[in-house]
């Protein structure tokens, strides 16, 4: 906080620098010496009542001592200076300016002005030599002689100063009051003003509080304690005979060993494991091959020549297959049948929901002859799934929006099943009566979808007020007179409303009207509007597609690439329209597309795929 210091003598006109202050104050002192605090305020246009002059902060009184400020210099001018203005002024940014010497300076000039001019004292120091003034009497008497360290008469009615009174030196003549013949003449002394100037005296030192130093030097000796025990502490830890935390570490050291030691134990077990499983894998691959050639060679019959054993017989070709897309009726529910077959392609029947909010429920039966045929359900958004490799019956699966139905036989094998499959609204929210519909979204969040221009809120509880507000008739021209338009609710616009213009006021815009002169009166639509035709269409986001496919393999749940089969096979993906069997003289995959009546997808998961012309059932609902 800057602070300057300032003396100014009494009665001379003060002027202080400040940089655009908002308010001044001062701290001065009254007769009685209690400190009183003093604002002046700076005018700026807005406080024309409450500036231009001291205040009394505690009684709110004026204080009647001309001040003014000149905001173009920035400068505080108090004109006469007196006693009772020394003290320190501040503004509002901590600019202090302090007066340390105006009391004084009155003091003195006071003494100056109440002395007595009528009497005279010449002091001479005792300790300089003498040197005799000759004093020439005005009535011819004899010259008298006062030495320097005397003091003399200053004749009738004068007064002498305090002395042992008049002493002649040697040769001098002295007379008092009574000898008028050697009267010493009055000498006149004219007091030197005393000269004061005024100077600026300021420093940026701000002087602290003897008690706060000490508080904060008892702190800092409390923090230098506390600094001193810490790095006793950490030395101490850092002893290794003495610290716990080289204990701990060590400890930590021994775990990590041991556990090492049962990681490398493991990974020499897995390793082990991995060799075992390497030869099993052979073996199973030489077995079914040696099963393969001798089921396509000439030395198998289909009619055994002994009843026993029984001969497998020639390997049937696979039953190609087109996956199939149903959609649900509303709530009704609609039949799906796959007749018996053996060695069936991995195939799959979507069931989708025909509202896109709703949940889908599959009753399911199957039947299975051999040990390499299932049917597995999957909801396509969750992936959730399970499977059958055993008859079943009236089993109920529901899920949001679409069930996946993937079925498969192996060439031993054969698999039949029937489902009953219906959309199912599972929305429960209260949208307030008839004001909306409860609604699902892509994610499963239900929300009350409101009636447009009709109701709003989490429930659709609140009203919305007419569209047709000032603004609004007044484009259409419903305000004119006469009126060239009308306007009313039209919930084919966000706006909800549209304009009826008159014969020849028509504009570009459905929801503004031209002025035009003459119009024939205008008149509303009846019934509900009918949209523009050239409204964008509405469209369903797409749907989070099925990823499943289902090796030959028995398994009770999962999700598996379709274009990648797990039963070792060199499938490729099939595409749009595409049909897949399997040839036995094919040595690697290939696909031919075909027309096909709808844009459904033939997978298969055997080893071997040629083209081929699918046949499949076609029920009530598919597509």
């Amino acid at each position: 906080m800057p602070m300057r210091m300032m003396a100014v003598k009494p009665g001379d006109k003060l002027e202080i620098e400040y940089y655009n202050p908002t308010k001044i104050s001062r701290f001065v002192k009254n007769a009685k010496g209690v400190e009183i605090e003093h604002v002046f305020r700076v005018c700026n246009g807005k406080n024309k009542a409450k500036c231009g002059y001291w205040e009394n902060v505690k009684t709110k009184k004026k204080v009647a001592r001309a001040t003014t400020y000149n905001k173009k210099k920035n400068i505080l001018t108090v004109p006469k200076m007196k006693a009772a203005d020394a003290g320190t002024y501040r503004d509002n940014n901590y600019d202090t300016m302090k007066f340390l010497s105006a009391v004084l300076v009155l003091l003195v000039a006071s003494s100056h002005v109440l002395g007595d001019s009528s009497s005279t004292v010449t002091t001479t120091p005792a300790s300089e030599p003498s040197t005799s003034t000759p004093v020439v009497p005005t009535d011819g008497s004899s010259a008298s002689t006062v030495t320097e360290g005397s003091t003399a008469s200053a004749g009738t009615g004068s007064t002498v100063s305090a002395g042992t009174g008049p002493t002649a030196a040697p040769g001098s003549t002295v007379t008092d009051e009574s000898n008028t013949g050697s009267t010493v003449p009055a000498g006149t002394t004219t007091p030197t003003p005393l000269k004061l100037s005024t100077f600026p005296v300021s420093n940026d030192v701000t002087v602290l509080d003897a008690k706060l130093i000490l508080q904060q030097a008892v702190q800092l000796n409390q923090q230098i304690n506390a600094l001193n025990d810490y790095l006793k502490k950490a030395q101490a830890d850092t002893d290794p005979n003495k610290s716990p935390l080289f204990a701990q570490l060590n400890s930590f050291s021994t775990n990590i060993t041991a556990q090492n030691t049962t990681l490398q134990g493991y990974v020499t077990k897995l390793q082990a494991l991995a060799d075992t499983q390497s030869n099993l894998d052979k073996r199973v691959t030489s077995a079914t091959n040696t099963f393969v050639c001798f089921s396509q060679s000439s030395c198998v019959t289909d009619v055994p020549t002994t009843p026993e054993p029984t001969s497998p017989g020639p390997t049937p070709s696979v039953t190609p297959c087109t996956n199939k897309t149903l959609i649900t009726d509303d709530t009704k529910t609609l039949p799906y049948s796959f007749d018996n077959t053996q060695n069936a392609a991995q195939c799959v029947v979507s069931v989708k929901s025909k509202d896109s909010t709703y949940n889908v429920t599959v009753t399911l039966n199957a039947t299975f002859t051999g040990s390499d045929a299932w049917v597995r359900l999957v909801e396509t958004r969750t992936q959730n799934s399970v499977t059958f490799n055993g008859s079943i019956s009236d089993y109920v699966f529901t899920a949001f929006q679409e069930v996946d139905v993937f079925y498969y036989s192996g060439p031993r094998s054969t698999v039949q099943f029937n489902f009953d499959y219906k959309q199912v609204d599972n929305c429960n929210l209260n949208c307030t009566g008839d004001n909306g519909k409860c609604r699902v979204s892509q994610s499963g969040v239900q929300y009350c979808e409101c009636k447009k221009c009709e109701y709003t809120g989490d429930f659709c509880e609140t009203p919305l007020a007419d569209p047709c507000q000032s603004k609004q008739k007044r484009v259409c021209g419903q305000n004119a007179d006469p009126q060239y338009g009308l306007c009313y609710k039209n919930a084919c616009f966000d706006q909800c409303y549209a304009c009826e213009c008159a014969p020849g006021a028509d504009t570009d815009s459905p929801q503004k009207c031209k002025s035009i002169q003459n119009p024939s009166p205008p008149v509303l639509p009846t019934g509900d509007p009918v949209c523009p035709s050239t409204a964008a269409p509405t469209t369903t986001p797409a749907l989070f597609t099925s990823t499943v496919s289902l090796s030959g393999s028995t398994q009770s749940s999962g999700t598996v690439n379709p274009s990648q089969p797990t039963d070792g096979s060199t499938a490729s993906p099939a595409s749009t329209g595409t049909t897949v069997t399997a040839d036995p003289n094919a040595s690697t995959a290939s696909t031919v597309t075909t027309p096909a009546p709808s844009s459904s997808t033939v997978v298969s998961s055997t080893e071997t795929l040629v083209a081929s012309t699918a046949t499949s059932n076609s029920p009530s609902g598919e597509t």
